[in-house]
């Protein structure tokens, strides 16, 4: 819809009046620069000839746009059309086209603009073009985006819906109302009634901006009735109100505030149910991340999908509200086998859920809240934690208790007494491994029926009120369930149906993809034979329906052209070549050009594994059309540059076979690196802990062909920390996609002026995915606490030794801030997990390690002044019988304080400004040396820091500009900032003695104000801090304090 033709027009312009300026004998040579083999002087071309020369000034312009880059500056941008939307809307949504610096930017920017506006869905058509600026301001351009607005804001349907896994029918209906006020509202009413089982009434409001955040923020408003009396004996409705606060592609953050009552019409539920039972108020935030990279998810056969969803609640300041944490996520992944379409699927799923608050492990949990296990959905489609267990009936395992006896005269009440409600689980975990195959009979293959075949393992279990005493990893593995079968499966577009061995099983799923076409040009791939191929297209079709239907067809590149018109001039001729290519540009742009890839060529590996790069490229292979050629090309080159073996990659996209029209054959050329060996060493130093080192590192680059990365780093400390690694990395290992990385090193720290303990681990670690946003890994090492000082605390003591550590560690980071050194506006989230204890030796330390760190900037809109803020939390506790009295390993606990500055460091609860680094938590006083002197207050008052199981940090910091010119040019400004931080012990019963109160007494405070200066490396602070409260034994200091800060 984005007409991308005066970018072109404008690039024209410029060579026009250059040629203007410098005479007609430059005039001709810049338009050689277009045309380089038509000669000026030939005599009148026929139509033939002329859709060759225009053939060859297209390619020239492509190849123009597509390798070099065209300065173009933004002098206005037109909007209209918008009778009753707001214009302020529609900026936000286009406010990149004013930043482009580009043809390339502008064109790319146009995309994405058109794309938003058509996500608003309150528009019937958009259309975006690109227009040159005024005469007297050369190298600019002008946008106009014409939109035209719905003609029916008011939609509606309706519909029956059955679930027969549950025997139950739904009556559905919804009426929504777009636009009302101008600002792209969208305004909606719902109607669910379930004759047996479910029944919602509910209203809501969504605007896609409010205020200066950036993503739709939604409010609804819902009455929930659902009857659970045939599964656990109780009834539930919900008044409520949520309010979605973020929502992208990948992430939703929503608040939630509700009205439940339960109640038990049949007066038939158990102990347990009964004492549920009445009103609770639920007030909670939930955060859920999703990604979906798995070609179908109905029948996927390639790719990975992870969901994980964190909930907090009992925020809202009253008695009433339910108090509780819990957490779930979904694994899945796909990996083909190469015949008969065959595919393995496997997927892991767990949630934990608890109470919080003073004596929190003997309360119960709420049981809406809780996990419940079972039902017929496919655990292939059904992604969104553990849920689906093939076999077993919704809500058919678990924890569960005997209804209340009804007292009769018959002496026979068996009937009555094998009825049990079921309770639900605190902790939940499945697992399932499907291999789905295609059938021979080429009926089904046609229709996509398969059959597959499955096992799944699940279990659900109580920690709550105590129960947790008696949790074993015997006991636990024995809690699982296990059931397997074969099946045949019928895929529709809507929903996939499944016929086991035992049971038919109906579950729909209706999938939304948002298509859009990305026809941005790279700077390194060539786009200019997609074109011709379109022009080859054109001139059979022109062929074969005579001199006629020719001069028609040359009419849709130009139609301003006259094709019986007598030689024209240059000026002329360039105008019509303007035209033609507007026409090119438009026809791309508007519809979808069929185009098949028939061969891909690699030129230029003499080293490099013809099978690396094909696997980079495989994208290309698939594409159907030029809009998709373009963009698997843009994809393709930018994965090769990040192999790092390649000086440079060109992408040529040429015309197929001409007894294969239609067709169009890629051509991939690389250069790779001469010099495959690189080395850089250096000293840094790290004021606040008075320390320096010594680093260097050496790469060998593609030894084997395979885009392997060797490299060797050696790190010396002269006063703390001492690293020696080495490691390879490959791009593509057997059919995975991602990067897998090894490494061995040898890494020693020496902890005694804070802990009192120095620690050295030989260890290997696997990185088993590695994405933009993701990171897997699984590390194995050895390591060693000693004390040469023989000074360690009691605590400190007891941790000496050797220990087995093995865990897996994943990582989601996203960073969508316009800049880590000095951020003013986007936010910024990290979330961490790590399961430890999983190689099977007794020595292998058993624990779960949870942090996240949540950061966000919102621009104040004078003098460069942003607000930052940012909330950061962890959690370690170790697992296994008796797991809550044991303690946890002091490398792995969670440690406050330093001067690192908090808007740049992000990566969980670590920094405190105005306290020393582990200056701050649980302590003991180190051990003391009887000497014949009378005065030991100097020993006595010496203390190891011990860290805690469960840290949280918070921080606002306020920048801005300062007055003078030269300050602001160099970008040093000022800043006020405020921190708080709590680090508490949970392990060893400590968790006995939590209460809210002692929790809120334990935070730290600190404030002050100070002078930053970035750099492209660092952020330099000179700050005067403030301490507000600090503990008795806290290293804290009031005062001047220099701090060096890396965007990590």
């Amino acid at each position: 819809m984005v007409k991308e033709d005066n970018p072109v027009s404008e690039v024209e312009e410029e060579d026009e009046e250059e040629s203007t300026t410098n005479g007609d004998e430059e005039e001709e040579e810049e338009e050689d620069d277009f045309d380089d083999d038509e000669d000026v002087d030939e005599p009148p071309v026929t139509p033939e000839s002329k859709m060759r020369a225009d053939r060859a000034r297209m390619e020239g312009i492509f190849h123009r746009i597509s390798s070099e880059r065209v300065p173009l500056r933004v002098h206005d941008v037109l909007i209209k059309g918008n009778k009753k939307t707001k214009e302020s809307l529609i900026e936000a949504e286009i406010e990149a086209l004013k930043t482009a610096t580009s043809v390339q930017e502008l064109l790319q920017a146009a995309t994405i603009a058109n794309a938003r506006l058509q996500k608003l869905d309150i528009f019937d058509s958009v259309n975006i073009t690109l227009d040159s600026g005024p005469p007297e301001l050369p190298g600019t351009s002008n946008v106009i985006v014409q939109v035209v607005e719905s003609k029916n804001p008011l939609t509606g349907d309706i519909g029956i819906f059955t679930k027969p896994e549950a025997r139950s029918w739904s009556l559905e209906g919804s009426l929504k109302l777009k636009n009302l006020f101008g600002y792209g509202d969208l305004w909606d009413g719902s109607l669910s009634y379930g004759w047996d089982q479910t029944s919602e009434v509910s209203a809501g409001v969504s605007l896609p901006r409010f205020m200066r955040l950036f993503t739709p923020v939604m409010a609804r408003i819902s009455l929930l009735s659902q009857d659970w009396l045939k599964f656990s004996s109780y009834k539930e409705r919900s008044l409520g109100l949520s309010l979605g606060l973020l929502s992208t592609k990948n992430h939703d953050l929503a608040y939630n505030l509700s009205w439940r009552t339960l109640t038990d019409p049949s007066q038939m539920a158990s102990k347990s149910i009964r004492r549920q039972l009445g009103h609770g108020l639920v007030s909670h935030v939930k955060y859920t991340f999703k990604i979906d990279k798995r070609n179908s998810s109905l029948r996927p056969t390639r790719g990975f999908a992870f969901v994980s969803a964190s909930q907090l609640g009992g925020i809202f300041p009253d008695y009433r509200s339910l108090r509780f944490i819990r957490q779930e996520f979904d694994l899945r992944y796909a990996l083909p086998l190469g015949f008969a379409r065959a595919a393995l699927n496997f997927g892991v799923a767990g949630g934990v859920l608890f109470p919080w608050g003073s004596d929190f492990m003997n309360k119960s949990t709420s049981l809406p809240d809780r996990f419940f296990l079972g039902g017929n959905s496919s655990p292939v489609c059904t992604l969104g934690g553990p849920t689906s267990l093939l076999g077993f009936k919704t809500r058919g395992l678990g924890p569960s208790e005997p209804k209340r006896e009804v007292k009769t005269n018959s002496e026979d009440t068996s009937s009555d007494s094998c009825e049990r409600d079921f309770l639900g689980g605190d902790l939940a975990a499945t697992a399932f491994a499907d291999l789905s195959f295609d059938l021979p009979l080429k009926v089904l293959r046609e229709s996509n029926i398969h059959a597959h075949a499955f096992a799944c393992a699940g279990s659900l279990t109580k920690l709550t009120e105590n129960s947790f005493r008696d949790f074993s990893l015997q006991k636990y593995r024995d809690s699982f369930r296990y059931s397997a079968g074969i099946g045949l499966i019928v895929p529709t577009k809507l929903f996939r149906m499944e016929t086991e061995v035992n049971e038919l099983i109906y579950h729909a799923i209706i999938t939304m993809h948002l298509l859009s076409n990305i026809t941005a040009r790279s700077k390194m791939v060539k786009e200019d034979n997609p074109v011709s191929e379109v022009e080859e297209e054109d001139e059979e079709e022109s062929t074969t329906n005579g001199d006629e239907e020719e001069e028609e067809e040359e009419d849709d590149f130009d139609d301003d052209e006259d094709v019986d018109e007598p030689p024209v001039t240059p000026e002329s001729k360039m105008r019509a070549d303007r035209a033609r290519m507007e026409g090119i540009f438009h026809r791309i742009s508007s519809e979808r050009v069929p185009l098949r890839v028939h061969d891909v060529l690699i030129k230029g590996n003499k080293k490099t594994k013809e099978s690396l790069i094909e696997a980079e490229i495989e994208a290309l292979k698939t594409a159907t059309s030029v809009q998709e050629l373009l963009q698997a090309a843009t994809i393709a080159n930018a994965r090769l540059q990040k192999l790092d073996i390649f000086d440079s990659v060109n992408i040529t996209l040429d015309s197929g076979p001409p007894e294969l029209p239609g067709t169009s054959n890629v051509i991939v050329q690389v250069v790779e690196s001469k010099n495959p060996l690189t080395g850089d060493i250096g000293i840094f130093t790290k004021p606040e802990a008075r320390s320096w080192s010594l680093e260097g590192s050496l790469k060998l680059k593609n030894l084997f062909g395979y885009g392997d990365l060797w490299d060797g780093s050696l790190s010396y400390g002269w006063d703390q920390t001492s690293e020696v690694s080495a490691g390879v990395s490959l791009p593509r290992f057997m059919r995975l996609f991602t990067p897998v990385m090894a490494r061995i090193s040898l890494l020693s720290q020496d902890w005694l002026k804070f802990s009192s303990y120095k620690e050295r681990s030989l260890g290997l670690s696997l990185g088993l995915l590695s994405t933009k946003n993701h990171d897997l890994a699984y590390n194995l090492s050895w390591r060693t606490l000693t004390d040469p000082s023989q000074m360690a605390s009691k605590s400190i003591r007891r941790q000496l030794g050797h220990g087995l550590v093995s865990h897996v560690k994943y990582t989601f980071k996203i960073d969508k801030r316009n800049s880590s050194l000095r951020p003013t506006r986007g936010f910024a989230f990290v979330s961490a997990s790590q399961l430890g204890g999983i190689f099977p030796d007794y020595r292998s330390l058993r624990f779960i390690r949870q942090e996240f760190d949540l950061r966000y900037a919102l621009p104040l809109g004078f003098a460069r002044a942003a607000l930052n803020f940012g909330v950061a939390g962890g959690v370690l506790f170790p697992w296994g019988s008796d797991f809550m009295n044991k303690s946890t390993s002091l490398p792995d606990r969670f440690f406050l304080g330093g001067n690192s500055s908090p808007v740049c460091t992000l990566g969980g609860p670590t920094s405190l400004l105005g306290f020393k680094t582990r200056g701050l938590g649980p302590s003991e006083p180190k051990r003391e040396v009887k000497t014949n002197s009378e005065d030991t207050s100097s020993d006595s008052c010496e203390r190891d820091f011990l860290g805690g199981d469960l840290a949280a940090t918070a921080f606002a910091d306020l920048s801005f500009d300062l007055p003078l010119k030269v300050l602001r040019e160099s970008n040093i400004h000022a800043h006020a900032f405020a921190c708080a931080g709590s680090l508490t012990k949970l392990t060893e019963n400590s968790f006995r003695d939590f209460s809210l109160q002692k929790y809120r007494d334990s935070f730290r405070y600190s404030a002050g104000i100070g002078l930053i200066v970035p750099t492209k490396l660092f952020r330099m602070e000179v700050n005067y801090c403030y301490i507000l409260k600090q503990h008795e034994h806290d290293r804290a200091k009031t005062g001047v304090q220099f701090s060096f800060s890396s965007p990590l």
